[in-house]
């Protein structure tokens, strides 16, 4: 069975990792007594790697939980930088799942560089975008929808959606709009961007 790293390998926190909150990242909720199972099976054999969609569901649900314990190692709220050691992209190498995962524990809001760490030093992978959605109860689920322009081409985004949006280049200029999700503060924002393996991810999740 092939073997690499491990999240122990940059977690710290993985013994306090509670069973009930990991079962409520998996849908759906496993039983409590299942998720301790594998948990324990996890710190038993911690460098075996995920062979089936539902083990690598698993060992998310674990990372998410760990790094929503250690976060300020992972995201810096005055830099407004997400790094990621090399260890993790190496055990999670679909960077968008990863990502995600990562922005579930850590919660960035506004604009957030996104940087592997590595032994060769820091690498920009990309931008994370995560605005304040301010929804009324009278609104539609459709509200917080956002448009990104880069280039004269136009994304669009609706409320609860996740979207990736490749960029190669280094930095690219980016023209945000939106009625009711509040990016920065504001519902027209201009600015630049870094690009990179990642590219854009901009989460109108809840």
């Amino acid at each position: 069975m092939p073997k690499v790293g491990s999240l122990s390998d940059f977690l710290s926190s993985l013994d306090s990792v509670s069973a009930e909150k990991v079962a409520s990242w998996l849908n759906p909720p496993p039983e409590t007594a299942l998720v301790e199972n594998k948990l324990g099976n996890r710190l038993l054999y911690p460098q075996v790697l995920p062979l089936t969609p539902e083990e690598l569901d698993f060992d998310l649900a674990v990372l998410r939980e760990a790094v929503s314990l250690e976060k300020k190692s992972f995201l810096n709220t005055n830099t407004h930088k997400l790094t990621i050691p090399q260890a993790c992209l190496e055990l999670f190498p679909d960077l968008k799942k990863l990502i995600i995962a990562l922005v579930d524990a850590t919660t960035p809001l506004d604009i957030t560089t996104v940087i592997a760490q590595s032994q060769n030093g820091p690498q920009n992978l990309g931008t994370i975008i995560k605005p304040h959605l301010q929804l009324r109860l009278d609104q539609s689920q459709q509200a917080g929808g956002v448009s990104i322009t880069i280039e004269d081409k136009k994304y669009t985004v609706e409320n609860g959606q996740v979207l990736l949006i490749p960029i190669a280049e280094p930095t690219v200029s980016i023209k945000y709009e939106s009625q009711q999700a509040l990016l920065l503060g504001r519902t027209l924002v201009v600015t630049q961007v870094i690009g990179g393996p990642l590219g854009l991810l901009i989460d109108l999740r809840n």
